[in-house]
């Protein structure tokens, strides 16, 4: 058979060209990608250090309330024995953060002060104990305003040195962040940060502490604007879901009534789970590192984690 020199060099000058596509694209391809690939990482360390620090700054607030007013009662300028005047101050603290649920001062004799946000303004609680052990609790409900509307002596079975905050906050001798727990008069999860107050004889004298409930957290997180295909949740160390954006974390139990915070494997979103499984995998293998950047494939589409 016979091949004419033209039918040569058609298919020459078309190999050469399909190498030169061939040697130009794929490098360019795999480079492409590459650089796709650090970037998509490069966008997750951005978020996650947007995330973080937006956090950070909404819990700090609470942080700097409980040091501004432990630093103002050490230095006579609040006065921790008139009730009235704590009142009012927490209540002004309240005002100022939209975070804070509650902020309380707790003594070692038992003796509490409290002011909390609820739907209807705000509640303050004053418990007292003389020398005798004669309890008073005066219950007083206020407006938006902090304009009286009632109030009641119905005694309260409530100390503040049982509750997981004051514990914390004595044990450590230093400012505290508690787990997740229930709060004994909103009956809502959140976390409490506090911190111990000493005399000058280095005597506690009590504790002072402000609550965020969880659903603020998770109303917080899920405001960030971080994404249209992003998604930032907080976990704790037991895998309980502390916040997870448009999704319910707490279950509350019909018969006893108690609440608890729902583990990331109840939750019901595959993706949050296998990045968890994900980062174990990363945790195991990358000498234990608690911070991970990887990639992980569900249902054929690829997705990016950083814990």
């Amino acid at each position: 058979m016979k091949i004419s020199l033209k039918t040569v060099l058609i298919f020459c000058f078309t190999a050469i060209i399909t190498i030169t596509i061939l040697s130009t694209t794929l490098p360019s391809y795999y480079t492409s990608k590459n650089i796709m690939s650090k970037h998509a990482h490069e966008i997750m360390d951005n978020i996650s250090a947007f995330a973080i620090d937006k956090s950070k700054s909404y819990m700090n607030s609470a942080v700097d309330a409980v040091k501004l007013t432990e630093k103002l009662a050490s230095q006579k300028i609040l006065d921790k024995t008139n009730n009235k005047a704590m009142e009012l101050y927490f209540f002004e603290q309240l005002q100022l953060n939209d975070a804070f649920s509650a902020m309380y001062f707790g003594k070692e004799n038992g003796d509490f002060i409290m002011v909390l946000r609820n739907k209807n303004g705000f509640m303050s609680r004053f418990i007292s104990n003389d020398e005798k052990n004669n309890r008073h609790v005066e219950t007083i409900f206020y407006d938006k305003s902090f304009k009286l509307i009632k109030q009641n002596n119905v005694n309260r079975k409530y100390d503040p040195r049982e509750r997981p905050w004051y514990k914390l906050a004595q044990k450590n001798k230093e400012l505290i962040w508690t787990d997740p727990y229930v709060f004994f008069t909103l009956k809502q999860p959140g976390i409490t940060t506090a911190t111990p107050f000493y005399n000058k004889e280095g005597t506690l004298q009590g504790v002072l502490g402000v609550d965020i409930e969880i659903s603020k957290l998770s109303q917080f997180i899920a405001n960030l604007k971080i994404s249209k295909n992003s998604k930032v949740f907080i976990i704790d160390k037991s895998l309980k879901i502390v916040t997870f954006p448009n999704l319910k974390t707490i279950q509350v139990d019909e018969e006893t009534l108690k609440t608890r915070l729902l583990k990331i494997d109840e939750i019901n979103d595959a993706v949050a789970l296998k990045s968890y499984t994900g980062y174990l995998d990363q945790y195991n293998k990358n000498e234990r590192k608690k911070e991970s950047t990887f990639s992980f494939k569900l249902e054929n589409k690829k997705y990016f984690a950083k814990f």
